[in-house]
């Protein structure tokens, strides 16, 4: 029988096997290397491209930010506040023009609420029976998809279970889709539970509640009817508070809003209300809101700073134009790739001449 030849070369006194594995081995360095060096070009090339388009991603905000519309109709709000006290905030819009006036603040926007204490010297078990409290909050108007004035009931209600505590049911009624907020207050002789809308200023809700009693009302359990309240009815246990407008004086004249943001009814800004004018008295001993002048004018230094952003930004982008596109150099006519990471690419090119144009 034929022997199997293991090794390259036996038998011939040559060590064929040597010879195989060092060609191979020059050949997969070789392969290796040129792939390595391609990976690596790769990766500049990579790099390169990421960098052009930040810088070019700068040049392009600093233009929008300077050739949009009003872009340099800047201006600068300088108010009498103290720094220790922000009584209000303005920010201008597009349309804003230069102007100057008084203002002090009055009064801040409020929701509607009421509030009961359930005290336990007056037999309050905190343990009711089973149920259905509803809250009606009153209809509301809102625009539509297409502008046009709608009315929508806001009203919902919630299951009560029997044995529920107010802690049970504070939290089944706070989870509603009106923002209507449901507080409770452990005191000294009971609770005092608060029913806050959703919605502040004045007439925006018209709270009323409901309630059913479907479980049995004994020593243990209280009714659902010590929830009741109808603000047009009188001997109610509860205690309101109706919602109030935010109040601002400007030059004298009474200006109102339903939130803390007056954002139409003064042209060309829009005021936030934070808190309260502080309160002064004058030298004949009244005492007052206090008033604060607001002076709107022309920010030639937010204008000039937006046109040296477009220099900034175009001489960086140039920089690195340069430096992107610099020659790789050569030693003994072998590439040393020197260069920038997108040396040679024609888009670079085109893209310099093109901004210098």
């Amino acid at each position: 029988m034929a022997s199997t030849v293991t090794s390259a070369g036996t038998g011939s006194g040559n060590d064929f096997e040597s010879i195989i594995t060092a060609s191979v081995e020059a050949k997969r360095s070789k392969y290796e290397k040129r792939t390595n060096q391609n990976l690596a070009l790769a990766q500049a090339s990579k790099k390169g491209i990421t960098t052009l388009k930040s810088k070019l991603t700068d040049f392009q905000n600093a233009c929008e930010n300077l050739t949009k519309e009003n872009s340099l109709n800047t201006r600068k709000v300088t108010t009498s506040q103290s720094s220790n006290y922000n009584c209000f905030s303005i920010t201008t819009k597009s349309d804003c023009s230069n102007t100057s006036f008084d203002i002090y603040v009055t009064q801040l926007a409020k929701a509607e609420s009421i509030t009961q204490t359930f005290k336990e010297s007056e037999g309050f078990t905190n343990s009711f029976a089973a149920g259905k409290i509803t809250i009606d909050l009153g209809p509301e108007k809102y625009k539509d998809d297409k502008g046009q004035t709608q009315t929508r009931e806001r009203t919902f209600t919630v299951d009560v279970q029997e044995g529920d505590s107010l802690e049970l049911i504070r939290k089944r009624l706070n989870n509603n889709d009106y923002d209507v907020n449901v507080s409770l207050i452990k005191t000294d002789d009971g609770y005092s539970f608060g029913v806050t809308s959703g919605s502040t200023g004045q007439g925006s809700s018209n709270i009323k509640i409901t309630t059913e009693t479907t479980g049995t009302v004994d020593g243990d359990h209280m009714g659902l009817d010590a929830f009741n309240f109808n603000p047009d009815v009188l001997g109610s246990k509860w205690n309101y508070k109706e919602g109030k407008d935010a109040t601002i004086y400007i030059d004298g004249q009474k200006v109102t809003s339903k939130t803390n943001e007056f954002d139409e009814q003064i042209s060309g800004i829009s005021l936030v209300v934070n808190q309260l004018s502080e309160k002064e008295t004058d030298e004949n001993g009244n005492t007052g809101y206090k008033t604060y002048s607001v002076d709107i004018t022309t920010d030639t230094a937010a204008a000039e700073q937006k046109m040296q952003q477009i220099v900034d930004q175009y001489n960086s982008l140039l920089s690195a134009l340069d430096e992107l596109s610099a020659r790789d150099n050569y030693s003994d006519g072998k590439n040393c790739y020197g260069g920038g990471d997108l040396a040679g690419g024609s888009r670079v090119i085109s893209i310099r001449s093109a901004l210098q144009s």
